[in-house]
Protein backbone atom coordinates (compact mmCIF):
# COMPACT_ATOMS: atom_id res chain seq x y z
CA UNK A 1 0.00 0.00 0.00
CA UNK A 2 2.85 2.36 0.80
CA UNK A 3 4.34 1.65 -2.60
CA UNK A 4 1.08 2.57 -4.33
CA UNK A 5 0.93 5.91 -2.51
CA UNK A 6 4.57 6.54 -3.41
CA UNK A 7 4.07 5.88 -7.11
CA UNK A 8 0.87 7.91 -7.14
CA UNK A 9 2.74 10.86 -5.64
CA UNK A 10 5.54 10.52 -8.17
CA UNK A 11 3.14 10.43 -11.10
CA UNK A 12 1.20 13.40 -9.73
CA UNK A 13 4.39 15.44 -9.37
CA UNK A 14 5.54 14.45 -12.86
CA UNK A 15 2.16 15.38 -14.33
CA UNK A 16 2.28 18.74 -12.56
CA UNK A 17 5.77 19.46 -13.88
CA UNK A 18 4.72 18.44 -17.38
CA UNK A 19 1.70 20.76 -17.25
CA UNK A 20 3.87 23.67 -16.07
CA UNK A 21 6.38 23.03 -18.85
CA UNK A 22 3.62 22.86 -21.45
CA UNK A 23 2.17 26.16 -20.22
CA UNK A 24 5.61 27.79 -20.35
CA UNK A 25 6.16 26.54 -23.90
CA UNK A 26 2.73 27.79 -24.98
CA UNK A 27 3.40 31.19 -23.41
CA UNK A 28 6.72 31.44 -25.26
CA UNK A 29 5.09 30.44 -28.54
CA UNK A 30 2.43 33.13 -28.09
CA UNK A 31 5.12 35.68 -27.17
CA UNK A 32 7.20 34.85 -30.26
CA UNK A 33 4.09 34.95 -32.44
CA UNK A 34 3.02 38.38 -31.17
CA UNK A 35 6.47 39.99 -31.49
CA UNK A 36 7.04 38.55 -34.98
CA UNK A 37 3.54 39.55 -36.11
CA UNK A 38 3.85 43.14 -34.88
CA UNK A 39 7.32 43.52 -36.37
CA UNK A 40 6.46 42.12 -39.79
CA UNK A 41 3.11 43.90 -40.01
CA UNK A 42 4.58 47.28 -39.06
CA UNK A 43 7.56 46.96 -41.38
CA UNK A 44 5.45 45.71 -44.28
CA UNK A 45 2.86 48.46 -43.87
CA UNK A 46 5.46 51.21 -43.62
CA UNK A 47 7.22 50.03 -46.78
CA UNK A 48 4.05 49.71 -48.79
CA UNK A 49 4.10 45.94 -49.41
CA UNK A 50 0.83 44.30 -50.34
CA UNK A 51 -1.29 42.47 -47.76
CA UNK A 52 0.88 43.14 -44.68
CA UNK A 53 -1.88 41.62 -42.51
CA UNK A 54 -0.77 38.17 -43.73
CA UNK A 55 2.00 38.51 -41.14
CA UNK A 56 -0.54 37.08 -38.67
CA UNK A 57 -1.49 34.14 -40.91
CA UNK A 58 1.47 33.33 -43.20
CA UNK A 59 4.54 35.12 -41.79
CA UNK A 60 6.85 33.57 -44.38
CA UNK A 61 4.97 35.31 -47.21
CA UNK A 62 5.40 38.75 -45.63
CA UNK A 63 9.08 38.02 -44.90
CA UNK A 64 9.56 37.28 -48.60
CA UNK A 65 7.53 40.33 -49.63
CA UNK A 66 9.69 42.69 -47.54
CA UNK A 67 12.84 41.06 -48.93
CA UNK A 68 11.52 41.42 -52.50
CA UNK A 69 10.72 45.08 -51.85
CA UNK A 70 14.31 45.69 -50.80
CA UNK A 71 15.68 43.93 -53.91
CA UNK A 72 13.34 45.81 -56.24
CA UNK A 73 14.30 49.20 -54.82
CA UNK A 74 18.06 48.55 -54.72
CA UNK A 75 18.61 46.18 -57.67
CA UNK A 76 15.58 46.77 -59.87
CA UNK A 77 14.50 43.09 -59.68
CA UNK A 78 13.79 40.41 -57.11
CA UNK A 79 13.97 36.63 -56.69
CA UNK A 80 10.28 36.31 -55.94
CA UNK A 81 11.04 35.18 -52.42
CA UNK A 82 7.45 35.70 -51.30
CA UNK A 83 6.21 33.00 -53.67
CA UNK A 84 9.16 30.70 -53.03
CA UNK A 85 8.62 30.82 -49.28
CA UNK A 86 4.86 30.43 -49.64
CA UNK A 87 5.20 27.36 -51.87
CA UNK A 88 7.85 25.76 -49.66
CA UNK A 89 5.78 26.40 -46.54
CA UNK A 90 2.68 24.75 -48.01
CA UNK A 91 4.71 21.84 -49.41
CA UNK A 92 6.48 21.27 -46.11
CA UNK A 93 3.23 21.22 -44.13
CA UNK A 94 1.45 18.90 -46.56
CA UNK A 95 4.27 16.40 -47.01
CA UNK A 96 5.17 16.27 -43.34
CA UNK A 97 1.55 15.60 -42.41
CA UNK A 98 1.28 12.92 -45.08
CA UNK A 99 4.47 11.29 -43.82
CA UNK A 100 3.32 11.33 -40.19
CA UNK A 101 -0.08 9.94 -41.16
CA UNK A 102 1.46 7.18 -43.24
CA UNK A 103 3.77 6.19 -40.41
CA UNK A 104 0.82 6.07 -38.01
CA UNK A 105 -1.20 3.88 -40.36
CA UNK A 106 1.72 1.54 -40.90
CA UNK A 107 2.53 1.28 -37.19
CA UNK A 108 -0.95 0.87 -35.78
CA UNK A 109 -2.93 -0.46 -38.71
CA UNK A 110 -0.27 -2.79 -40.09
CA UNK A 111 -1.31 -2.28 -43.69
CA UNK A 112 1.85 -3.74 -45.11
CA UNK A 113 5.08 -2.48 -46.64
CA UNK A 114 3.35 -0.18 -49.14
CA UNK A 115 2.54 2.32 -46.42
CA UNK A 116 6.02 1.95 -45.02
CA UNK A 117 7.65 2.84 -48.37
CA UNK A 118 5.22 5.69 -48.98
CA UNK A 119 5.74 7.12 -45.53
CA UNK A 120 9.50 6.96 -45.95
CA UNK A 121 9.39 8.84 -49.26
CA UNK A 122 6.98 11.44 -47.85
CA UNK A 123 9.08 11.99 -44.75
CA UNK A 124 12.30 12.27 -46.77
CA UNK A 125 10.75 14.71 -49.25
CA UNK A 126 9.28 16.74 -46.41
CA UNK A 127 12.69 16.96 -44.74
CA UNK A 128 14.31 18.16 -47.97
CA UNK A 129 11.63 20.82 -48.48
CA UNK A 130 11.93 21.91 -44.83
CA UNK A 131 15.69 22.36 -45.18
CA UNK A 132 15.20 24.31 -48.43
CA UNK A 133 12.58 26.47 -46.70
CA UNK A 134 15.03 27.19 -43.89
CA UNK A 135 17.75 28.25 -46.35
CA UNK A 136 15.50 30.63 -48.27
CA UNK A 137 14.09 32.00 -45.01
CA UNK A 138 17.58 33.01 -43.89
CA UNK A 139 18.22 34.57 -47.31
CA UNK A 140 15.07 36.68 -46.89
CA UNK A 141 15.98 37.54 -43.30
CA UNK A 142 19.37 38.79 -44.44
CA UNK A 143 17.63 41.10 -46.91
CA UNK A 144 15.43 42.43 -44.11
CA UNK A 145 18.35 42.97 -41.74
CA UNK A 146 20.34 44.69 -44.48
CA UNK A 147 17.45 46.99 -45.39
CA UNK A 148 16.96 48.05 -41.78
CA UNK A 149 20.52 48.19 -40.43
CA UNK A 150 23.20 47.23 -42.98
CA UNK A 151 26.05 47.68 -40.50
CA UNK A 152 24.93 44.76 -38.32
CA UNK A 153 23.13 42.60 -40.92
CA UNK A 154 25.78 39.87 -41.05
CA UNK A 155 26.11 39.70 -37.27
CA UNK A 156 22.34 39.48 -36.80
CA UNK A 157 22.11 36.73 -39.43
CA UNK A 158 24.79 34.61 -37.72
CA UNK A 159 23.12 35.05 -34.35
CA UNK A 160 19.75 34.16 -35.87
CA UNK A 161 21.16 30.93 -37.30
CA UNK A 162 22.64 29.77 -33.99
CA UNK A 163 19.89 31.24 -31.78
CA UNK A 164 16.61 31.25 -33.78
CA UNK A 165 14.63 32.37 -30.73
CA UNK A 166 15.93 35.93 -31.18
CA UNK A 167 14.44 36.36 -34.68
CA UNK A 168 11.01 37.71 -33.57
CA UNK A 169 12.64 40.20 -31.20
CA UNK A 170 15.17 41.36 -33.82
CA UNK A 171 12.41 41.96 -36.37
CA UNK A 172 10.38 43.79 -33.73
CA UNK A 173 13.35 46.01 -32.91
CA UNK A 174 14.02 46.84 -36.58
CA UNK A 175 10.41 47.42 -37.59
CA UNK A 176 10.84 51.24 -37.94
CA UNK A 177 14.35 51.39 -39.34
CA UNK A 178 15.14 51.98 -43.01
CA UNK A 179 18.87 52.76 -42.90
CA UNK A 180 19.65 50.43 -45.81
CA UNK A 181 16.84 51.60 -48.08
CA UNK A 182 17.47 54.19 -50.83
CA UNK A 183 15.21 56.70 -49.08
CA UNK A 184 16.56 55.95 -45.58
CA UNK A 185 17.79 58.95 -43.60
CA UNK A 186 19.75 58.58 -40.42
CA UNK A 187 18.93 60.82 -37.54
CA UNK A 188 20.50 61.05 -34.06
CA UNK A 189 22.15 57.83 -32.88
CA UNK A 190 21.73 56.30 -36.34
CA UNK A 191 17.92 55.98 -36.21
CA UNK A 192 15.68 56.99 -39.07
CA UNK A 193 13.33 59.89 -38.38
CA UNK A 194 10.01 58.80 -36.93
CA UNK A 195 7.10 58.81 -39.32
CA UNK A 196 9.19 58.85 -42.52
CA UNK A 197 7.10 57.22 -45.23
CA UNK A 198 8.78 55.47 -48.16
CA UNK A 199 7.51 55.81 -51.73
CA UNK A 200 5.13 53.11 -52.91
CA UNK A 201 5.56 50.95 -55.97
CA UNK A 202 5.64 52.92 -59.19
CA UNK A 203 6.48 56.22 -57.50
CA UNK A 204 9.79 57.91 -58.01
CA UNK A 205 11.77 58.52 -54.85
CA UNK A 206 13.21 61.73 -56.29
CA UNK A 207 11.33 64.96 -56.95
CA UNK A 208 11.33 66.06 -60.60
CA UNK A 209 13.70 68.88 -61.48
CA UNK A 210 11.92 72.20 -61.44
CA UNK A 211 14.02 74.87 -63.00
CA UNK A 212 13.76 78.27 -64.65
CA UNK A 213 14.46 78.36 -68.34
CA UNK A 214 17.02 81.02 -69.04
CA UNK A 215 16.13 83.09 -72.15
CA UNK A 216 19.78 83.00 -73.15
CA UNK A 217 19.70 79.21 -73.21
CA UNK A 218 19.98 76.42 -70.67
CA UNK A 219 18.35 76.08 -67.30
CA UNK A 220 18.90 77.91 -64.09
CA UNK A 221 18.19 76.43 -60.65
CA UNK A 222 14.83 76.91 -58.98
CA UNK A 223 14.51 80.29 -57.34
CA UNK A 224 16.93 82.01 -59.76
CA UNK A 225 15.92 85.55 -60.63
CA UNK A 226 17.21 87.10 -63.87
CA UNK A 227 18.77 90.56 -63.61
CA UNK A 228 16.21 93.34 -63.76
CA UNK A 229 16.33 95.57 -66.83
CA UNK A 230 15.27 99.12 -66.00
CA UNK A 231 13.97 101.31 -68.76
CA UNK A 232 15.28 104.86 -68.95
CA UNK A 233 13.20 107.37 -67.15
CA UNK A 234 11.40 104.87 -64.94
CA UNK A 235 12.05 105.58 -61.26
CA UNK A 236 13.49 102.89 -58.98
CA UNK A 237 11.49 101.81 -55.95
CA UNK A 238 13.54 104.23 -53.84
CA UNK A 239 12.14 107.18 -55.76
CA UNK A 240 15.39 108.19 -57.49
CA UNK A 241 15.34 108.89 -61.17
CA UNK A 242 17.51 106.68 -63.30
CA UNK A 243 19.31 108.66 -65.98
CA UNK A 244 20.74 107.17 -69.08
CA UNK A 245 20.32 103.97 -71.00
CA UNK A 246 21.65 100.91 -69.17
CA UNK A 247 22.40 99.23 -72.46
CA UNK A 248 25.02 101.86 -73.51
CA UNK A 249 27.59 103.49 -71.25
CA UNK A 250 27.21 107.18 -70.56
CA UNK A 251 29.32 109.44 -72.78
CA UNK A 252 31.44 112.12 -71.07
CA UNK A 253 30.38 115.65 -71.78
CA UNK A 254 32.78 117.70 -73.87
CA UNK A 255 33.48 121.42 -73.34
CA UNK A 256 32.65 124.03 -75.85
CA UNK A 257 36.18 124.27 -77.27
CA UNK A 258 36.30 120.61 -78.06
CA UNK A 259 32.86 120.85 -79.64
CA UNK A 260 33.96 123.70 -81.96
CA UNK A 261 32.08 126.38 -80.04
CA UNK A 262 34.97 128.87 -79.76
CA UNK A 263 34.45 132.67 -79.51
CA UNK A 264 33.10 134.17 -82.65
CA UNK A 265 35.32 136.52 -84.48
CA UNK A 266 33.89 139.91 -85.25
Amino acid sequence: MYGDYYYDGVWTAAAGIAIVLILIVLALVVLFYVFAGIGLYTMGKRRGVQTPWLAWLIPSFVVGAIADDYDERTKGKSMGLRWILLGLTIGSIVLNNIGIGSVSLYTYGRYGSAYGAGSGIAVLTGMIISITLLVFSYIALYRIYKSANPNSATTMLVLSIFFPVIIPFVIFGLRKRDDGMPYGQQGPMGYAPYGAQPPYYGQSQYQPYQGYQNPAGGFAPQGYQPPMQQNPGVPYPGGTQYQGNPQTPAQPQQNGAEQGEGPSEQ
